[in-house]
């Protein structure tokens, strides 16, 4: 079973970094920095999932022992009388 898809998207945008100098070693970091934004992204985006996936989850799991315990209160000897 996967995640619960998000139905609406939020998009999430960065501060603009500005390279402070053009060699090849500045543009290596900021390609890496932006890289790393990406991935981050994702993971934000993967917990959100995780965390609708295990709020239905835990709803559905009250709502079972819920039902568990009043079907064990509602039985003999725990019964009351109406």
């Amino acid at each position: 079973m996967g995640y619960q898809k998000r139905g609406t998207f939020y998009p999430r945008t960065f501060p603009p970094r500005s390279v402070p100098e053009t060699s090849e070693r500045g543009l290596q970091s900021a390609l890496t920095w932006n890289t790393d934004l990406i991935e981050q992204n994702r993971m934000l985006e993967e917990s959100e999932r995780m965390i609708l996936d295990t709020n239905k989850r835990l709803g559905a799991a009250v709502q079972e022992l819920r039902e568990l315990i009043v079907g064990f209160l509602s039985s003999p000897p725990f019964s009351f009388p109406s």
